[in-house]
């Protein structure tokens, strides 16, 4: 049973620009994700950002309910997203019983995610 669907979308400029703030990437990139986006452009954080906007909606709690880093936009060899919890946000979604589908995607100057979270029962 689908639990919550989210969407956002986010101008990478934007992101781009709040990467100059070393503060901005520690705060809202959890360790994984920064490794991760060592080396990449923007596009690929703007994409992860909206991953945890897209979460929050999906979740119906708003983004300052969870903290930014106890959610991964992380990749599989494949190339394929998926979502990775951490802290009293893997609590809380354990605990609803929920598993995390995700898609991203980036042209023209903007970074989309989709998020649904399905509730097993």
């Amino acid at each position: 049973m689908i639990y919550g669907i989210g969407t956002d979308l986010v101008q990478v400029a934007r992101i781009e620009k709040s990467l100059l703030r070393e503060r901005f990437f520690r705060r809202c990139f959890s360790p994984a994700e920064q490794q991760e986006l060592a080396g990449k452009k923007a596009e690929s954080a703007a994409a992860c950002f909206a991953a945890k906007e897209a979460l929050a909606k999906a979740l119906g709690t708003g983004l300052f309910s969870f903290a930014m880093g106890e959610v991964s936009l992380l990749h599989e060899k494949s190339g394929r997203p998926r979502l990775v919890f951490s802290g009293a946000l893997a609590e809380r979604i354990e605990g609803l019983g929920l598993s995390a589908h995700v898609s991203v995607s980036h042209d023209g100057g903007f970074a989309l995610c989709v998020v649904v979270l399905e509730q097993a029962g």
